[in-house]
């Protein structure tokens, strides 16, 4: 009878709480699984609600304490790191732009054109292909390829303004 009277329940929301803050962590995958954090912190302040008022004593404390630490690191962190990345990509995607309207406004479409291909199957940017390396397929279709990328409207019409041509960027979200 004396473990009997040292049981104490497990309170259940605790160990929920717990399993949903560590589970929390899937925020980072998506910015919509910012949800199971939230969830992760009203479950857990549930618990500690029902703890501290529960009688008899019940243990979960810790479980819930951890629960609601993990709920609130991934519910910070998540949206912070995806803010951030957002940021980073829209950053290098204004840069990249503007060295491809550069490149037409300066009369350079071959450097323009390059930046529209995949990275992997283009030269780089610092050093185009050396006249004479490709062989003669290769050259006839990037040759091509080039020709209708400046007969497209707007690479032409840039192309036509030279130094003339403004283009301006714009936040469409």
């Amino acid at each position: 009878e004396e473990d009997l009277q040292d049981y104490k329940a497990v309170c259940g929301p605790a160990v929920v709480g717990l399993l949903v803050g560590l589970f929390a962590v899937v925020a980072f995958i998506h910015p919509l699984l910012i949800l199971a954090p939230l969830v992760g912190i009203l479950v857990n302040v549930y618990a500690l609600r029902q703890l501290s008022s529960a009688s008899p004593p019940q243990i979960g404390w810790k479980a819930a304490w951890i629960g609601l630490a993990c709920s609130l690191i991934c519910g910070i962190s998540a949206p912070l790191q995806y803010g951030l990345h957002r940021r980073a990509l829209r950053a290098e995607a204004v840069a990249i732009a503007d060295e491809f309207f550069t490149a037409l406004r300066e009369n350079r479409p071959e450097a323009a054109h390059r930046l529209t291909q995949y990275p992997t199957t283009r030269t780089g940017r610092a050093n185009p292909p050396v006249e004479g390396t490709m062989d003669g397929d290769r050259a006839r279709m990037a040759s091509e390829s080039l020709r209708r990328f400046t007969e497209q409207p707007p690479a032409s019409l840039i192309l036509r303004l030279g130094k003339r041509a403004r283009v301006r960027l714009y936040q469409h979200e």
